[in-house]
C-alpha cells in the first residue's frame, strides 16, 4: 500500500523492503524470459519500489515511517 516497508515493521524493515525488491526482480527477470510480458512489467514495477527508502542526504537506505517522514 505505502510502496515500502515502514517502521511498522517489527525489525529490519529496511533489508526485508531491500530482500523484497530483489525478489521481485528476480521474478521480472524470469518472467520476461520465460515470454510473460505482463507479469515481468508488474513486478519490475514493484522491484523499482526498492529506491523508495533511498536517502540522497545520507546516500543509503534509511527507514521511514507510516507517514513518509524518515
Amino acid at each position: 500500500r505505502l510502496g515500502y516497508l515502514s517502521t511498522d515493521v517489527t525489525k529490519a524493515s529496511v533489508s526485508r523492503h531491500i530482500e523484497y525488491a530483489l525478489n521481485d526482480w528476480c521474478i521480472a527477470r524470469l518472467a520476461a524470459r520465460l515470454g510473460h510480458a505482463d507479469t515481468a512489467r508488474d513486478y519490475a514495477a514493484r522491484a523499482a519500489r526498492g529506491w523508495n527508502l533511498w536517502r540522497d542526504d545520507l546516500q543509503s537506505f534509511a527507514p521511514r515511517r507510516p507517514d513518509g517522514s524518515w
